[in-house]
């Protein structure tokens, strides 16, 4: 009787050991509401960002990348040079960063932010007018146990003379 109770006693630590030591693999959640695939801008045009983190334990931080795509890459190489566009523009790509880190404890968060289109970017000592075109809206979000999730939107810039 006495064994019988040890082993039951030990399976239970152990079974209880389990449950308090369980690791968090369920990626955050990304809802964006603005912009949306397929929206146009204009050099000088500020882009209104609003998205809706949340995750099922803790959130930790997030990134927003924005950048060129005339070349069709799958994000792994990115344009860094001038480039004249279709339209027989020249122009430089523009590319955006931004880290945000979430407050200790949330699980859910809602961004809303204003992120401000150069008209024009300095390119080796000289002023380029932003090169119009497709470019990648990305959103990077990461919760406290390292699980991330991803989304891309597609977004394009424009001259004013079309």
């Amino acid at each position: 009787m006495k064994k019988s109770f040890i082993i039951l006693a030990a399976i239970f630590m152990a079974l209880s050991s389990c449950t308090k030591d369980e690791v968090d693999t369920k990626k955050p959640e990304i809802d964006v509401v603005s912009p949306e695939e397929d929206d146009h801008f204009h050099p000088g045009d500020k882009i209104h960002f609003v998205c809706n983190f949340s995750d099922d334990t803790e959130l930790a931080n997030y990134k927003i990348d924005i950048h060129f795509n005339s070349d069709g890459h799958e994000h792994s190489a990115q344009l860094k040079s001038g480039v004249v566009d279709d339209h027989g523009h020249e122009g430089h790509p523009w590319d955006y960063d931004y880290d945000g880190t979430f407050e200790e404890g949330k699980m859910s968060v809602k961004v809303d932010m204003e992120i401000q289109i150069p008209t024009e970017i300095d390119h080796d000592g000289e002023m380029e007018e932003v090169a119009e075109g497709e470019y990648h809206f990305g959103i990077y979000c990461l919760d406290k146990a390292g699980n991330q999730q991803v989304e891309f939107i597609k977004i394009a810039i424009e001259h004013d003379d079309h």
